[in-house]
């Protein structure tokens, strides 16, 4: 369970870098 997570987690990171890779020191930006 624990490995999916990090692969979940790492995919998920993955994908905001390349999708708001400006707002990546400002997750709540657009809150």
């Amino acid at each position: 369970m624990a490995s999916q997570m990090i692969i979940y987690a790492q995919a998920l990171m993955n994908f905001c870098q390349k999708t708001i890779p400006g707002n990546i020191h400002h997750p709540h930006h657009l809150l």
